[in-house]
């Protein structure tokens, strides 16, 4: 349980989840022992994943918390850098002069028969 502390919450939650469904708690002490030393090269992504699996309630196993890790490494893969959101101020400096045109006045847009 100790290095499941240095891991974060969620990661001891899924330890403990692991320990508690054997009858004989020893019985669990290597999928334990695989899922903190192969799983958890990715500290990080080793916690999220754990906290994934709580919150969808999910039955933790080595393989289960595998694919799940799988999953959100590939989908930070795929997200890329943020964009920065357009310049959404529209500069009114560079309208034509529109006196020649024909413009209708705001009467002509409101709605009739209510």
């Amino acid at each position: 349980m100790n290095r499941a502390r240095n891991y974060g919450p969620a990661t001891v939650e899924v330890i403990t989840q692991i320990l508690d469904r054997t009858k004989i708690e020893a019985q669990a002490y290597l999928a334990c022992r695989n899922i903190l030393t192969e799983l958890g090269r990715k500290k990080g992504v080793l916690e999220e994943t754990c906290q994934e699996m709580i919150s969808i309630n999910g039955h933790p196993t080595y393989t289960s918390l595998k694919r799940v890790m799988a999953t959100i490494v590939e989908a930070k893969k795929h997200a890329g850098p943020a964009v920065a959101a357009a310049d959404n101020v529209k500069d009114l400096t560079k309208i034509q002069d529109l006196s020649g045109a024909f413009v209708r006045d705001p009467s002509h847009y409101q709605v009739r028969g209510l």
